[in-house]
């Protein structure tokens, strides 16, 4: 999705001809997270902010980063989707004072960040990576939705903190003020678990914003405080224990249908699994096409048979992509270079050919199932490890 980026000056050099060098250096990095447009602005002397824009929702007008005009002070950039926009909007836009300048979902985020909007029954519920700031209290919230799916990594000297959404982009602009050094802490979690376990990255220097956590930086302090996101935590401790058949189709049906909030064509991912069929029945009335994988190599899971059956029964276009033996090698390595943060996942060519053609075809939000197979029994080998 979108890109953010920002420099936070200590001294108050923001302006300087290096800060600007580097801000560009972290806006051309993150080109191709933002096709449809990138600004950045200066608050004050000490905060720049940048945005990367993919445009998924209010294509024309939600340009980012947002100023917020009934709120004073106030500027922040966002990456990421809130499903419930509309609720949040006619509960507590619709007749208040504050007015919104976009029809962008990710808009209402900063009013949560700040404090602003009691922390009801009605939380954001999304995926999203945020920087806020405030001229009032000269502090900048840096935020990750409660479960981790958008990236945010940041770095912090005893002059400048500088985040980004993409860890490779920051490690090159650190390079050009120090050292980049591997981090044994968080390779050797990796080897053990599969991925890292902690807020570290696999740089000493860089550091990732917690799942379901607000950073706060004090200017004048120059101190970072760490806090959970409160009411999304609440939110989600609200939610119904009925474990009964109808109460958990109900529940999926309607995530599925806040979570695909879209002014733009939607494609999918389509297995033969349990998870991206249920999503393809929900959603075949939105879904422009299909798309499923299987390998030129003989043996393994081919799943494209019974993709094929589920979109000719939905009716819904669907393309076969067939991965070559000599690809496998060079999605690799491309997968290698992406991963910001490494997961061991052998689904991961997988992946990579599907964006690589729902990219080429002019897609920008495609669906895809996961973990419904794994919650719901959906493969032999749960039930074999059950024995």
């Amino acid at each position: 999705m979108c890109g953010i980026y920002g420099i936070i000056s200590r001294r108050g050099d923001i302006r300087s001809e290096s800060n600007l060098i580097l801000a560009k250096q972290l806006a051309n990095s993150l080109e191709h997270r933002g096709p449809d447009g990138q600004q950045m602005i200066l608050c004050g002397s000490h905060v720049l902010l940048g945005h990367t824009r993919l445009a998924i929702n209010d294509v024309d007008g939600g340009k980012q980063p947002f100023m917020h005009s009934t709120l004073e002070g106030i500027r922040s950039i966002v990456n990421g989707e809130i499903y419930n926009y509309h609720d949040i909007k006619r509960r507590y836009f619709l007749n208040s004072s504050y007015e919104l300048d976009t029809n962008s979902d990710c808009e209402i985020l900063p009013y949560f960040l700040h404090g602003l909007l009691p922390k009801g029954d009605l939380a954001p519920m999304g995926m999203y990576a945020a920087a806020s700031y405030s001229y009032n209290d000269r502090k900048i919230l840096l935020a990750r939705d409660f479960f981790g799916e958008k990236p945010l990594y940041f770095y912090m000297s005893n002059d400048v903190l500088i985040f980004c959404s993409e860890i490779r982009a920051l490690a090159g602009v650190i390079t050009k003020l120090g050292h980049v050094y591997l981090n044994q802490f968080a390779l050797t979690q990796f080897l053990l678990y599969g991925y890292s376990l902690s807020s570290e990255s696999v740089y000493r220097e860089i550091r990732k914003v917690e799942a379901g956590s607000i950073i706060e930086l004090s200017i004048d302090r120059w101190i970072l405080l760490n806090r959970e996101i409160s009411w999304t935590a609440s939110s989600l401790s609200k939610q119904s224990n009925d474990q009964s058949y109808d109460a958990i189709k109900g529940s999926i049906i309607n995530y599925i249908k806040d979570s695909t909030l879209s002014d733009v064509l939607l494609c999918m991912g389509l297995s033969g699994g349990l998870d991206s069929n249920f999503i393809a029945a929900i959603t075949r009335d939105r879904i422009t096409r299909a798309y499923t994988v299987n390998y030129e190599a003989q043996g393994g899971s081919d799943e494209a048979a019974d993709a094929i059956s589920t979109a000719k029964y939905l009716n819904i276009p669907h393309t076969t992509i067939t991965i070559s033996n000599q690809s496998v090698a060079r999605l690799f390595v491309d997968q290698i270079k992406r991963k910001d943060s490494p997961i061991v996942d052998i689904a991961g060519i997988g992946y990579a050919a599907l964006y690589e053609r729902m990219h080429a075809d002019g897609f920008k939000v495609a669906l895809m199932g996961h973990g419904g197979d794994e919650l719901y029994m959906g493969y032999p080998w749960l039930f074999q490890s059950l024995e």
